[in-house]
């Protein structure tokens, strides 16, 4: 990654501290300007860091759509009258565009995804009762399948990037950040939809938000490593 156009992710990883600290003193206004400025700083660190050839090319560009669909996906969910179905359908796509993007120009399976894969549906299994519980007790029986459906793709997306880790093709070009923003974004989302129809969460909003610009940053991150090469 070149050193150079570094500037965007450090106004980044700034207003995303602003907006952890927005949301902790429970200001609206420091995170309505905060959250989607740490998602454009991210885009523009993609548009000044990767060759113009590389950025244009079909990873390049839905990785720019899946970002610019998570910076739809954060005005949705912020607004007052709040737009959740929306937003989570703009989350899917955007989910799907990181899966296309780490996918793309993929070789066969290799040893070890298949068990990555059992892990995840595992950990689905696991969750998803209670959230589906959760969401009846709540009044909320039409959300079951579309969130049953949002964790389908979120699961495969954190497949996707963990399975990286075990890709050669991945591991000299950002894989451990791939990874880490799999992880992040699958318990940010975990962490939202438990605490919103399962049971209360200490400190999840702030909790939520660190996760999510975790996630964010390092797919960022390993994208710009993948690009570059």
């Amino acid at each position: 990654m070149n050193a150079a156009p570094l500037w965007p992710v450090i106004a980044s990883i700034i207003a995303a501290v602003i907006d952890w600290f927005g949301v902790a003193l429970r200001r609206p206004w420091i995170e309505y300007a905060a959250k989607p400025a740490t998602i454009v700083f991210l885009i523009l660190w993609i548009l000044v860091a990767v060759p113009l050839a590389a950025a244009w090319t079909l990873p390049g560009a839905v990785i720019l759509a899946a970002l610019t669909l998570s910076l739809i996906g954060d005005i949705l969910l912020m607004l007052p009258s709040g737009r959740f179905l929306a937003g989570l359908a703009i989350f899917l796509l955007a989910h799907l565009s990181y899966i296309l993007a780490i996918n793309w120009g993929r070789p066969a399976l290799v040893a070890g995804e298949a068990f990555a894969a059992a892990a995840v549906l595992a950990l689905l299994a696991v969750l998803l009762p209670p959230v589906r519980a959760g969401l009846r007790r709540s009044g909320h029986p039409a959300l079951v399948t579309p969130v049953a459906l949002y964790a389908a793709v979120l699961a495969a997306m954190l497949w996707s990037s963990v399975g990286t880790l075990l890709r050669p093709s991945w591991l000299a070009a950002g894989a451990g950040w791939i990874a880490v923003g799999g992880l992040a974004f699958f318990a940010s989302d975990a962490s939202l939809v438990i605490d919103r129809f399962v049971r209360p969460l200490p400190g999840r909003r702030v909790t939520t938000h660190v996760l999510y610009h975790t996630a964010q940053l390092a797919l960022t991150a390993g994208v710009i490593l993948s690009l570059s090469g």
